[in-house]
């Protein structure tokens, strides 16, 4: 498939973003599904392409007020992982209280690690949602690994609650 490269009027970026976050949402209504049918690994995949279509979101919203100098950028980052999970990230981070007590030092440097290209952060995120979908080999026990093995109840809620949590506060439909 050729790379994009059109631009986008902010209306049409604006409406490509709120498409995005409804599909977020839906995948969420589909990863809670799949937890109270205890697919840890499943939902814990819907989960991070939750994530995932939440940056989407962030940046088209961003192109809708500020348009990119080089839209084939844009829509490269649309195709790769790391620059929608660091998106949601940063909202993730956002959403929550910074400790009292001075730190905000270590707050900034959390903020750092998770939005810089190539984080842990997002690889992270990513590994959990390849290792969820994909059986893979492990060469230490010389033994297949499948997804339901690698993917416990804990990871699972803790990605859903995570997803939920920063597109909830984006999507009225989701603020209950």
């Amino acid at each position: 498939m050729a790379q994009r490269t059109s631009a986008l009027t902010p209306e049409q970026a604006r409406a490509f973003g709120e498409a995005a976050l409804a599909n977020a949402a839906a995948l969420l209504d589909d990863a809670k599904i799949l937890l109270d049918h205890h697919k840890w690994a499943r939902a814990c995949a819907l989960a991070a392409l939750a994530a995932e279509e939440y940056g989407k979101f962030q940046l088209c919203k961003q192109v809708a007020i500020s348009p990119p100098a080089d839209w084939s950028t844009f829509w490269h980052a649309l195709k790769t992982h790391d620059p929608k999970i660091r998106a949601w990230s940063g909202e993730l981070l956002d959403s929550m209280q910074p400790p009292g007590g001075g730190g905000e030092d270590a707050w900034n440097r959390a903020r750092d690690v998770m939005t810089i290209p190539n984080s842990t952060f997002a690889k992270a995120v990513t590994g959990s949602k390849m290792s969820a979908f994909y059986a893979d080999w492990d060469d230490l026990s010389g033994q297949p690994l499948i997804p339901g093995d690698r993917v416990n109840e804990h990871l699972a809620r803790n990605m859903v609650n995570a997803a939920s949590r920063v597109v909830r506060q984006n999507d009225p439909a989701l603020k209950r």
